[in-house]
């Protein structure tokens, strides 16, 4: 008789427990901060031909909504062209160009090089990247 009142409270017992654990719950939350940067393998490049190469340029930004990398210069470049990737574009007055933008988190890496045959003084040329989360 005693067995069989252990059996059927171990049964019981068995039998409860998924209710039981159905009752409760874990909720994980985490917050990542945004994170964005942008870098060349060549800090300094010589300039001794109209066409520089400037290498590639390897950006990397985790904002869910997306970035845009952008190239910053002295006015002495304007009429520049700058070739990201074989696409080019022409560097105005403005002294800063933006020249790459996804639309979500990514990590890319570019060729990028400068066309300085429109350039008339090639002396003091400055160069920066930058890169923004949307």
């Amino acid at each position: 008789m005693y067995s069989k009142l252990v059996s059927l409270g171990a049964a019981a017992c068995v039998l409860a427990s998924p209710a039981a654990a159905a009752t409760y719950g874990v909720k994980l939350q985490g917050f990542v901060p945004v994170t964005c940067n942008v870098s060349t393998q060549n800090a300094v490049v010589n300039v001794n031909a109209d066409m520089v190469e400037i290498g590639q340029v390897r950006e990397f930004c985790n904002n869910a909504a997306g970035y845009t990398v952008h190239l910053d210069y002295n006015q002495s470049m304007t009429g520049a062209k700058l070739l990201v990737s074989g696409r080019e574009i022409d560097l105005t007055d403005a002294g800063t160009v933006a020249f790459a933008t996804e639309a979500n988190a990514a990590i890319k890496t570019r060729d990028l090089s400068l066309d300085l045959a429109g350039v008339e003084n090639l002396d003091n040329l400055q160069i920066s990247f930058r890169i923004s989360p949307r």
